[in-house]
């Protein structure tokens, strides 16, 4: 009520439907973060509207094709999910499954006989370099099909194709709002 109060003379309030979506439907466990074998995962996500869905999870599964062999050599495999936001858009997030050692966040969140059951892979370093470049790879596929994210300045470049004249109004706001940079540094900034 008060948000709503602060911000009522600047235009209407919308539904929380996405609020409301990851109440009904929250996230599996945290010990789902680790594959069935231990393996380490990284799930990498975009928005695209229906339009754009097909082409995109074309160029991503050619994407894997043209990587398989490196993904066979490094034990790497995909899963993917899909999912309608709403009428307008699709989520498609393909997840990387690679055998690898548990880092401090598994350690800390995932429930220690759950990872005694699964067992741990050990350090592949070579699997996590090649996973590293493979989530790059996915990130850039998705941008170049006009993709949008929920982590903007996080893993995925935000500047990339921005409109400089953009950009150059974000800055301004940013250098005027927090002018040392201690609110989240180095986010936006690539």
């Amino acid at each position: 009520a008060r948000a709503r109060k602060l911000v009522g003379e600047f235009g209407e309030s919308i539904e929380p439907s996405i609020a409301r979506m990851m109440a009904a439907n929250p996230f599996a466990a945290w010990n789902s973060m680790l594959g069935p074998q231990g393996e380490r995962w990284a799930p990498v996500h975009a928005l695209v509207p229906h339009s754009k869905a097909t082409r995109m999870f074309n160029a991503l599964q050619d994407l894997f094709a043209r990587e398989q062999e490196t993904m066979d050599k490094h034990g790497l495999f995909i899963g993917t999910l899909l999912s309608s936001v709403g009428a307008q858009t699709v989520v498609i997030e393909p997840c990387i499954y690679w055998p690898d050692s548990h880092n401090a966040f598994h350690l800390r969140t995932v429930d220690a006989d759950h990872r005694e059951r699964i067992g741990c892979p050990g350090e592949h370093l070579d699997a996590r370099a090649a996973a590293d470049t493979l989530k790059r790879q996915i990130a850039d596929t998705m941008r170049a099909h006009g993709a949008a994210n929920l982590q903007l300045g996080k893993f995925y470049d935000y500047r990339a194709g921005r409109d400089p004249a953009a950009l150059a109004v974000l800055d301004a706001v940013k250098n005027q709002l927090d002018p040392k940079g201690l609110m989240n540094p180095g986010v936006l900034s690539r």
